[in-house]
């Protein structure tokens, strides 16, 4: 709250209290009419500039509980009225209300408009994407305290930039915006950042295991803090598609090229297909390997029919090729 405000406030609670101690005595003196009924509001929520006799008691009539006791507190902002307060308002308005016990208050709320964290950050991404910052990136404020504007009630909630500084260098900012446009500024605010560039990965829907094959249903995409990012992070999707986990991948996280490997279409002991093919002559027979490995490796196989052991490489799943 700026020391204007502050000062605002506490005339203004200096007013009232005065002005009900003041007319309190002379009701005393002069001796009352007969007392108003009036019941104390749990809460009272204010939209306008004023503060009235109404937004404190129920039970009025029209023309007590339309009296004007202040100003209202600042948009946005809370005043607390407790009982020795009331007590004194209630005698100078002629209110038939005493407090049930010292600590009974009333909180006064005054309604705003509330420019958010998030629409300043939109405010500062679309002002720096027109300055011809590309790609994906996040804002982020220097401040521990997340920024946010107050406007009267009924106000749009909207906010422009008046002026905006970038170092491209170190991808920080400086930015003075006005709320709601720069032609009505009734709320000014500097803030200062830096943005986060994201890097688009891809990563596994599901938890999978070794000896599953991913496909490209099993993966989607998120966004990631370029500073985040290992150096191994697989960042196309082509590089994980047809491979399987050496061990787990928890899904939605990156994966690491480290963590994966071929699967493996032959495993030792399998019976499988020997296809020889010169290009005039194709010859096939059962065999049994003798190794385990993915497509293109190339392992030892057994020919079941001769014992003669040879090698070859793995083409599809239980089928390998020898070379001519």
């Amino acid at each position: 709250m700026s020391n204007l405000a502050i000062k605002l406030d506490f005339t203004f609670r200096v007013i009232v209290l005065v002005f009900a101690m003041t007319l309190g005595v002379m009701f005393i003196f002069l001796g009352a009419r007969n007392a108003l009924a009036a019941n104390l509001n749990e809460t009272a929520t204010v939209t306008g500039n004023v503060l009235t006799v109404g937004d404190i008691f129920s039970g009025l009539s029209y023309e007590t509980a339309s009296k004007v006791l202040g100003p209202a507190p600042l948009p946005g902002k809370d005043m607390v009225l407790n009982a020795r307060t009331l007590m004194h308002i209630a005698m100078a308005m002629d209110l038939s209300w005493k407090p049930s016990h010292s600590g009974e208050q009333i909180t006064i709320r005054r309604e705003a408009t509330l420019v958010t964290t998030d629409d300043i950050k939109n405010a500062v991404a679309n002002d720096l994407k027109q300055k011809g910052i590309d790609g994906r990136f996040n804002v982020s404020f220097f401040s521990t305290a997340q920024p946010e504007m107050i406007l009267p009630y009924g106000e749009l909630a909207a906010v422009e930039i008046s002026n905006l500084s970038f170092d491209p260098q170190h991808d920080r900012f400086t930015a003075t915006l006005k709320a709601p446009s720069n032609d009505k500024a009734l709320a000014k605010l500097t803030v200062s950042g830096k943005i986060e560039r994201l890097i688009p990965v891809p990563i596994l829907k599901k938890t999978m295991s070794s000896g599953d094959v991913i496909n490209a249903y099993d993966i989607e995409w998120v966004d990631v803090k370029s500073n985040d990012l290992q150096n191994d992070v697989v960042l196309n999707a082509d590089d994980i598609v047809g491979m399987t986990p050496r061990r787990m991948i928890i899904s939605g996280k990156p994966v690491r090229g480290n963590e994966l490997e071929r699967p493996q279409l032959v495993s030792r002991g399998d019976t499988i297909t020997i296809t020889y093919n010169d290009g005039f002559m194709l010859l096939t027979a059962q065999g049994k390997a003798m190794q385990s490995g993915a497509k293109g490796d190339i392992i030892r196989v057994a020919n079941t029919s001769s014992n003669r052991t040879v090698e070859a490489f793995i083409e599809g799943e239980f089928t390998v090729t020898v070379m001519p």
